[in-house]
């Protein structure tokens, strides 16, 4: 009975954005439901169509030459790895950041049903990234095969069970991070390097394994090593290797329970050292409201590993793009040989990878139940909400700039193209950063067990992400579909006009209703 109340407890804590409104407390109406699940099935589809892409030639080149089992493998490993590589820090905030942990241990609770039912929407998670992998892997497997028991059974199999393996190793290295930053004195920082270092570990081996072919499996076969080889064995021939492998994956993930179970109240209740510091006074130098908003706006983001990871991304990706541009500048211009671009569809690519950004989408529900104070502040709300949009504008704009100088550099473009791409750029992010603002005083909410549930699942989010990236669709495709036809500098501008006129249209809204909803969250 205390599992199954644990259980249902996460199930609503991961599920209500979508059943109940968070502003008003109230059901949502079918329709609302509806709408929300067709969004679901948009987004769910095109990652099906992804996953076609990535396994399409590997199927075709490597099972009618006999590497059925080693196709399989290779399809968990991909599968597997999307699903690490989104859910791995979800793990640990879900384990050690949510709110109701002392209320839970203090409770006659035992850790292993804590540890479950923290685990449970995370479960979710990797069963539809996972399994959704898997299975569009098993439809391009049974193409170029006949259906058989055996094969039929393992895939019905491998689709449950193959997602709590992935969860497993997620937990067993979100607990491996909270155990090392336990008693860090920088403990935001060290989850954050330690969790992109896992990231381009589990990118570098996901891009290896994307380029092999049938011409060098041969040599690559020892990668598939105990129990992948059991997987792929059973489900193409062996029922005693399907056997095995669903045997020993159910001993991992029950033995990984059982560590984070035994480990997760030590870790919860480590407090930090205090040290003796003798008092010194000095001067404090005054700074006014503003510089005061906006470092205590940089001081919560970058507190927050789980933050800076998902709300920041894109500035990482145009980073890592930047510098791959200016080293290797000289081999792209060699590789493109003179092939004229258009200016818009570089205008295009920086907006999609600054869409990713999505700083102020859950900016004020972060707040939490603390909101008043920022409330009661005697300062101009309006000045508390540009504090917000102006951490997004710098923090994502300079990498773009920096990207600008990069594409500038490797494609040969002019000046004139140049500040182009910073005004269209500089628009781009004003709009997604009010955008942002706007979703999350609509949709946000203060009341939350889990942080992860505002950064990650929350409405806001979720309308921000989309949103971002249709804006940025409206300049990209036809950059695309009339190249050629439209100079460049034509739909830049008429984009620019587009974002120009929704930039005031949200400041507009921001200065009257928005200041009023913020006021009253």
């Amino acid at each position: 009975m205390r599992f199954r109340a644990l259980l249902r407890k996460e199930y609503y804590e991961a599920f209500r954005a979508f059943i109940w409104n968070q502003k008003t407390g109230k059901k949502r109406s079918p329709g609302q439901v509806a709408g929300f699940a067709c969004l679901y099935l948009l987004i769910l589809s095109n990652l099906v169509n992804t996953f076609r892409q990535v396994f399409s030639l590997t199927a075709a080149a490597w099972i009618p030459k006999g590497f059925g089992a080693q196709y399989i493998s290779h399809a968990i490993i991909i599968s597997s790895m999307f699903g690490l590589f989104l859910s791995a820090i979800m793990v640990y905030s879900s384990l050690f950041k949510a709110k109701d942990n002392e209320i839970l241990l203090s409770l006659p609770v035992k850790p292993w049903e804590i540890t479950c039912a923290r685990l449970f929407s995370v479960y979710v998670t990797d069963l539809l990234l996972t399994a959704m992998g898997l299975a569009t892997a098993f439809v391009l497997y049974f193409r170029y095969t006949s259906l058989n028991p055996l094969s039929a059974i393992a895939a019905l199999l491998y689709l449950i069970i193959v997602p709590g393996v992935t969860l497993a190793i997620a937990g067993l290295l979100g607990f491996l991070v909270g155990l090392l930053t336990a008693r860090m004195r920088h403990k935001q920082a060290g989850i954050t390097v330690l969790t992109l270092a896992g990231a381009l570990g589990i990118g570098m081996v996901f891009a290896r394994l994307s380029g092999l072919s049938a011409s060098d499996i041969g040599s690559q076969a020892p990668v598939y090593v105990f129990p992948l080889d059991l997987a792929g064995e059973g489900f193409v021939s062996n029922p005693l290797s399907l056997l095995l492998f669903v045997l020993v994956s159910v001993l991992f993930i029950f033995a990984v329970i059982f560590i984070i179970s035994r480990g997760v109240v030590r870790i919860l209740g480590v407090t930090e050292k205090q040290k003796r510091v003798k008092y010194r006074s000095s001067m404090v130098k005054a700074s006014s409201a503003w510089k005061a908003l906006m470092e205590r706006e940089k001081r919560k983001v970058f507190s927050n590993a789980l933050y800076v990871l998902n709300c920041m991304t894109g500035s990482l990706v145009m980073m890592i793009a930047a510098v791959v541009l200016f080293i290797f500048s000289s081999k792209i211009g060699e590789m493109l040989g003179g092939v004229s671009v258009p200016v818009s569809l570089f205008a295009g690519l920086i907006c999609l990878m600054c869409a990713v950004n999505d700083v102020t989408a859950p900016s004020v529900s972060t707040e939490g139940k603390a909101i008043w104070l920022i409330q009661s502040l005697p300062v101009d709300p309006l000045k508390v909400l540009a504090a917000k949009v102006r951490l997004h504008f710098v923090f994502t704009w300079i990498p773009a700039l920096i990207l600008a100088m990069g594409l500038c550099l490797a494609f040969g473009l002019k000046p004139a193209d140049f500040a182009v791409l910073v005004v269209v750029s500089a628009l781009y992010v004003l709009v997604s950063a009010n955008l942002g603002l706007f979703n999350d005083l609509r949709h946000g909410s203060t009341s939350y067990m889990n942080e992860a549930v505002a950064i990650k699942q929350s409405m806001s989010v979720l309308y921000t992400l989309g949103e971002g990236i249709l804006l940025a669709v409206l300049i990209f495709v036809p950059s695309i579909v009339f190249s050629g036809k439209v100079n460049g500098y034509i739909l830049c501008l008429v984009y620019a006009v587009v974002l120009g006129v929704l930039l005031y249209l949200l400041t507009s809204w921001k200065k009257k209703d928005g200041v009023k909803a913020f006021m009253s969250m």
